[in-house]
């Protein structure tokens, strides 16, 4: 250990201002609210309960009816599609009764981990500047705060990554395959942290990162039983991509899919405002600005693939700029970006314009922004493409038309089926605008329609002035997602539908997700007669 502290002297004394940052919010997270930590504990808590979670997980409001049982009323949560393999690997943390104290001994891990990353990328790569540590509190700190307040996984994703990697150099293919295959099943989105195996050919690391990956699917499932893994795979995944409800209309979500869905895909319920009311256009950007961005980036990866830092840090940035929504506390992963940047032949004033720019996109109050012109409110996503562009090119990166053709020509297949799956719905909204986070049942009520929702007043019902003579529940049927009234065909979307209700003889009432996020419901209604 003395050994230990005396070759690392250094870099454990630029470390201390991030320790004692994560010190001062593993302390305030004790206090402050469950956050986003209820999700994992709580779906791994049903297991200890022996409650089968794909009958709760997937449904929103029975979800959250289970946590309010337990007694935390104050919890509002959405399992989304988050990987099963959260509740197996959560599972321990769910023995712990109270969940406050597992918030915080997983805090207390996840910080232990995130700085055991720092100090093993440091060594590995900042031997000339180990200054930059210094800057980490400063950089990282909204993502820092946000991360232990809210208890995510980003540290533990980043210490999975990069310790993978480093015992990857170390010839320990094993353990990398292990831990990426840990961090791909927690998050999912770390599977493209594995790109760069491909283009330095190292298809045995693969291979056993694929094998590492379907032993642990293996451990997982035996945990959670698995009919979860099946509901996931067979249902939920698939038909999110499909009904195009991995995202809605958030501007937090500062990213290009969600910014052009605000400006060209319409509905007058989650974004009556648009500027041209065409999904097609949408469609075809996409495809077109995807096309660019991974194609350089298949470029750059060919002409650096003997640089594994220079990959990592390719795809780590390629992520942030085609994944549909970035969260504040997944910014600390721009931690791989900048150490890798420091460690490169880089004239010292682009590596200052990477610091400003990095300060801005990890603590800018881009929420305050709220209410000014669309542009604007995805300032942050603006500063990321300025930030991914300055790195492409301080590798030297260009645009690469062979692979960017390549790529457009591989997501033909998927955008062509897309651009098919846009005919226009006949269904209306009962709401003219969204007022809850979502309405999760309806009834009549003394002749009137009521419904029941969820939002910003907690768990309401409310009654409308729709007059109800007669409120059938038998005759319409949910067939693949389609209503049908007999064997006729009434929708013609595959967004979830739940309770079809036959109301006066003339309309059929439903909830669906729409153009929402997968099972967060509103109440539309489609004519018949």
């Amino acid at each position: 250990m003395n050994t230990f502290i005396k070759e690392n002297k250094i870099l454990l004394l630029y470390l201390l201002p991030t320790v004692f940052l994560c010190l001062y919010f593993l302390i305030s997270s004790y206090a402050a609210p469950l956050h986003d930590f209820s999700n994992s504990y709580f779906s791994a808590r049903l297991l200890h309960d022996d409650i089968a979670p794909e009958t709760v997980i997937f449904d929103i409001h029975a979800f959250n009816t289970y946590i309010w049982e337990l007694g935390y009323t104050d919890v509002l949560v959405d399992f989304y599609v988050n990987s099963p393999f959260t509740l197996a690997a959560f599972y321990p943390l769910a023995y712990i009764e109270n969940p406050y104290i597992a918030k915080l001994i997983f805090n207390s891990i996840s910080i232990l981990l995130f700085l055991i990353s720092l100090l093993v990328l440091a060594r590995k790569i900042l031997k000339e500047t180990p200054w930059v540590l210094l800057l980490i509190p400063v950089l990282f700190y909204v993502p820092i705060k946000n991360q232990i307040l809210f208890g995510q996984s980003y540290f533990i994703v980043l210490f999975l990554v990069l310790v993978g990697y480093y015992l990857f150099e170390k010839k320990r293919i094993y353990v990398t395959g292990v831990l990426l295959g840990f961090a791909a099943l927690l998050k999912f989105f770390p599977v493209f942290y594995g790109i760069p195996l491909a283009f330095q050919k190292q298809w045995k690391t693969i291979l056993w990162c694929i094998g590492a990956t379907l032993l642990l699917v293996l451990v997982g499932a035996s945990i959670t039983g698995y009919p979860l893994w099946e509901a996931y795979f067979t249902d939920v995944l698939p038909h999110t991509f499909l009904s195009k409800t991995t995202t809605d209309y958030r501007p937090n979500y500062q990213s290009l899919e969600v910014f052009s869905k605000l400006l060209f895909v319409e509905d007058p319920y989650y974004n009556p405002n648009v500027w041209i009311a065409n999904e097609r256009i949408h469609i075809i950007l996409m495809w077109v600005l995807k096309a660019i961005i991974i194609g350089s980036a298949i470029g750059i990866s060919f002409r650096k693939k003997n640089n594994t830092g220079v990959l990592l840090m390719i795809w780590v940035t390629t992520l942030f700029l085609t994944q549909s929504r970035t969260a504040t506390y997944a910014q600390i992963l721009w931690v791989i970006p900048l150490f890798i940047t420091f460690s490169l032949a880089i004239k010292m004033r682009y590596k200052l314009i990477l610091l400003g720019l990095l300060l801005l996109i990890c603590n800018f109050p881009f929420q305050r922004l709220g209410g000014m012109p669309l542009i604007i409110q995805f300032s942050r996503l603006w500063l990321v493409v300025l930030l991914s562009i300055g790195i492409y090119r301080g590798v030297g990166g260009k645009l690469h038309l062979k692979y960017i053709g390549l790529v457009f020509i591989v997501m033909l297949p998927l955008s062509y089926s897309a651009l098919k799956g846009t005919e226009k719905d006949s269904s209306k909204y009962v709401l003219s605008e969204k007022q809850h986070f979502m309405i999760y049942d309806f009834f009549d009520d003394q002749g009137k329609l009521a419904y029941k929702a969820l939002g910003r007043n907690g768990d309401e019902i409310i009654k409308t002035q729709i007059p109800v003579t007669s409120f059938d529940t038998e005759s319409i049927t949910i067939k693949e997602h389609h209503l049908y009234d007999g064997n006729q065909l009434i929708t013609k979307n595959i967004s979830l539908k739940k309770k079809p209700v036959l109301i006066n003889n003339s309309r059929v009432y439903f909830l669906t997700d729409h153009h929402s996020r997968r099972g967060a419901f509103t109440l539309k209604y489609i004519d018949i007669n």
